[in-house]
């Protein structure tokens, strides 16, 4: 099933799902800038790439969780209306996080960084150390990990055991 609703409607829902209610209305307003930017680079890529969804609703690409009744971030969408950051004349591909965590993305593999240089941050974040989830740890017994990995990978049977055999230059698995 896809759902298919307003670019601004999304924009809000996501920065609800993305935001923290503490912040600012200000940081509201970049988050919605950057979350419209983001949906705007997917759009352009479905439509290339002849995909039929332009986004998942999860972590792999933004979470959308539905209307709210959260006026401020209807407000804050609603001041940045239409709003995108561009690099070369196309929509940029806005990643971020609730909390990055502190990762130098200009380590990270994966990214090209010629296309979008933009994203190379050098120096890690210092704004995000006070934030509940900048460190975290999760525990799961194979049987739980096996159930949770399985809509990823559906031919997976069971897990032995689960070692990191490498991680890059920004310290990800």
């Amino acid at each position: 099933m896809i759902n298919c609703i307003d670019l601004e409607d999304y924009v809000a829902s996501v920065l609800d799902s993305e935001s923290w209610p503490g912040w600012p209305h200000e940081m509201h307003k970049v988050m919605a800038i950057a979350i419209r930017s983001y949906g705007v680079a997917m759009m352009m890529q479905a439509m290339t790439n002849k995909r039929i969804y332009h986004v998942k609703n999860s972590v792999k690409h933004q979470v959308y969780g539905g209307f709210h009744k959260k006026r401020a971030l209807y407000d804050a969408v609603a001041e940045t209306s239409g709003i995108i950051m561009t690099y070369n004349k196309k929509p940029v591909l806005a990643m971020y996080d609730s909390c990055c965590g502190g990762v130098v993305t200009a380590r990270m593999k994966g990214i090209d960084f010629v296309k979008a240089p933009y994203l190379a941050r050098k120096t890690p974040c210092t704004f995000c150390k006070s934030c509940k989830i900048f460190s975290w740890t999760a525990e799961f017994d194979k049987y739980e990990l096996t159930s949770l990995l399985k809509s990823d990978i559906p031919k997976l049977s069971k897990i032995k055991t689960v070692t990191v055999s490498k991680k890059d230059a920004a310290g990800l698995v």
